[in-house]
């Protein structure tokens, strides 16, 4: 994938609209997210491991944002062959490689780990 597109979800309905089809597919943690991102305390971008966040979408983040790269298609092949590493690992004041599963206590413990990080 090259210039991977991505999409700004950012009104409340939106949001709300997500948060309703996560819970309805049992995606508990990313509601978990979402919901956060609703009372305004993060902010979310994701990408596939092909791709790269642009740099502009990190640096204008006006809340503490979590990125999450996607590697869990049984074709995984962890940060150091996902192009959005190294840009991520230097902006970032912290990091979390996630591989169990998108349960509420992770991101949870996601969402307070970028909270102690604002800027």
């Amino acid at each position: 994938m090259t210039g991977a597109a991505y999409a700004r979800i950012g009104k409340p309905d939106q949001i709300d609209r997500l948060i309703a089809m996560c819970a309805g597919l049992d995606l508990i943690g990313r509601a978990e997210l979402l919901r956060a991102v609703r009372r305004g305390e993060i902010g979310i971008v994701e990408t596939a491991r092909d791709a790269v966040v642009p740099l502009r979408v990190l640096e204008r983040s006006a809340r503490p944002l979590i990125a999450i790269v996607g590697d869990d298609d049984y074709c995984s092949t962890g940060p150091s062959a996902w192009p959005a590493t190294r840009r991520l690992f230097r902006w970032a004041r912290g990091a979390m490689v996630h591989a169990t599963g998108a349960d509420v206590p992770s991101y949870q413990m996601a969402i307070g780990m970028a909270l102690q990080c604002r800027h």
